[in-house]
């Protein structure tokens, strides 16, 4: 995870959100209030992530946050990836954070650079094995999710099962 381990911080990309909003959101609010912040970029909420909207975000317990003029220069200049999967990428380095995400690209460019990153659906097995939420809660919005989101495919979700503890 990131850089301070006893307060971690995360930035979450546009497709983890939806899946989310989609399925459960609350379950972003235990991660954020149990494990560490959950930082959305304004960009993603004004422009990617119809579901939600600062308020929304903040009433639970999202932190929306406005990325530094520098920044959304070179997300627009930077040709990895999508803008907000860029400035995703860019704020997760500039600050230490923990990027979530479902995207490859971007957890190639993550990997590359030695920024930490997870998985979407890592949030469910980080809340379940440290007791935060059951195993079957944690199953039932991975299958949600996977019902919502035809790119979480069956191997996707028997990984899934497989990391959380027994």
């Amino acid at each position: 995870m990131g850089k301070d381990e006893t307060n971690p911080e995360f930035i979450i990309d546009a497709n983890v959100l939806i899946d989310y909003c989609k399925t459960d959101l609350s379950i972003l609010t235990i991660f954020s209030k149990a494990i560490g912040t959950i930082n959305i970029p304004t960009p993603i909420i004004y422009d990617e992530v119809s579901q939600i909207s600062i308020t929304k975000a903040e009433k639970f317990s999202l932190n929306p946050i406005e990325p530094t003029l520098e920044q959304l220069i070179e997300a627009k200049t930077f040709k990895r990836t999508h803008f907000c999967d860029n400035l995703c990428f860019l704020i997760a380095q500039h600050n230490g954070y923990t990027c979530i995400t479902n995207d490859k690209p971007l957890k190639q460019l993550c990997n590359k650079h030695n920024v930490p990153s997870i998985w979407g659906l890592e949030i469910l097995v980080i809340l379940a094995n440290k007791s935060k939420i059951t195993k079957r809660k944690a199953v039932n919005v991975a299958s949600a999710i996977q019902k919502s989101n035809p790119f979480i495919t069956n191997e996707i979700i028997e990984r899934f099962k497989n990391k959380i503890h027994n």
